[in-house]
């Protein structure tokens, strides 16, 4: 695997630790599920490939790729007067990051975004950037994609790596995002 540190810096700076800890479970040779607690529930992403857990807590190895949750409460970013529909509170969450990313890299270009629509009908922001050459020459870009379910932001991050071209970073957080389930029990997952 390689080094992530970037990716932990950004993750570090951008997101707070989760309180628990994640697990997988492995149903079989092609089927991970990815097991993150919240309170009295797990959220469950099914993922496909070679899965391992990596020693940060957020973050999750799969094949040549890292995998990174974030979890934060939407309610942070509702305006007492104004829309607070998911796409906008997505957007509000996204300004921020822009703003933060912005005060830490002063040489950061654009983020760029756009809304997937979800096979559940919900839509998804997928938002990205390119790093400054200069930062680090194994990681170019870091890409995020960001749901709402219940009052929680629920996010996905993964770094693109020099030798990697950005569709595959995109096509994997798309499709991880498409499993992302909230359960109460883990236990039959794999019966599912």
């Amino acid at each position: 695997m390689k080094s992530i540190l970037l990716l932990f810096m950004i993750a570090a700076l951008l997101f707070p630790i989760p309180a628990a800890s994640q697990s997988i479970i492995k149903c079989n040779k092609k089927v991970v599920f990815w097991i993150i607690p919240d309170n009295n529930s797990y959220y469950t992403v099914k993922l496909t490939g070679d899965i391992d857990l990596s020693p940060q807590e957020d973050v999750l190895n799969i094949d040549d790729k890292a995998l990174q949750y974030i979890l934060i409460n939407k309610n942070i970013y509702n305006e007492a007067d104004g829309d607070n529909s998911e796409q906008i509170l997505l957007s509000r969450y996204v300004n921020g990051e822009d703003l933060y990313l912005h005060s830490i890299f002063t040489d950061l270009g654009d983020i760029d975004s756009e809304y997937i629509d979800l096979p559940t009908g919900k839509k998804a922001l997928l938002w990205y950037f390119t790093l400054p050459k200069r930062k680090n020459k194994e990681v170019i870009a870091q890409y995020f994609v960001n749901i709402i379910i219940n009052d929680t932001i629920f996010g996905l991050g993964c770094p693109q790596f020099a030798e990697q071209d950005a569709k595959s970073s995109k096509q994997l957080l798309i499709k991880a995002i498409e499993t992302v389930k909230t359960v109460t029990k883990t236990d039959d997952l794999c019966n599912k």
